[in-house]
């Protein structure tokens, strides 16, 4: 099991990115979603790089 902070660095890490939206309401929905994902992807692989396999890691790259 993995510590319950992962989570949290992955929810703040998310809100930060979705700030973008303050600078113009509909970046909240757009950009703020798609850049929120993506940061939480990749935070994702360097958290769990460790136990990712390569066929993990080709799926992520696609």
């Amino acid at each position: 099991m993995y510590p319950s902070w992962y989570f949290w660095l992955l929810f703040g890490l998310a809100m930060v990115v979705s700030s973008i939206g303050f600078k113009n309401y509909v970046w909240f929905i757009s950009l703020g979603y798609g850049f929120s994902i993506a940061a939480a992807g990749v935070l994702m692989l360097i958290l769990f790089g460790k136990t990712l396999t390569v066929g993990t890691v080709l799926c992520c790259a696609v």
